[in-house]
């Protein structure tokens, strides 16, 4: 899905957002919230911007590590 910094940040989910991506909270301080992004479902489900049945879903960390070669547990 695509989705705009400031999308994230109305839904509450950018201290999520930042972690996950490793950028800092303040990023988008001055401007930038127009800056679109893209997010796997799995990405969108974990920040809490949509929900999914849990059941159609592997464990987010379980995915993202898979992808990133890392453990998020």
């Amino acid at each position: 899905m695509t989705i705009t910094l400031q999308e994230i940040m109305d839904c509450g989910a950018w201290n999520k957002y930042c972690e996950l991506h490793g950028c800092s909270e303040w990023a988008v301080n001055e401007g930038g919230g127009d800056v679109q992004v893209s997010l796997s479902i799995h990405q969108a489900h974990h920040l809490g911007i949509v929900k999914v049945d849990d059941w159609k879903l592997k464990p987010f960390e379980e995915v993202y590590s898979s992808v990133n070669g890392k453990d998020h547990s």
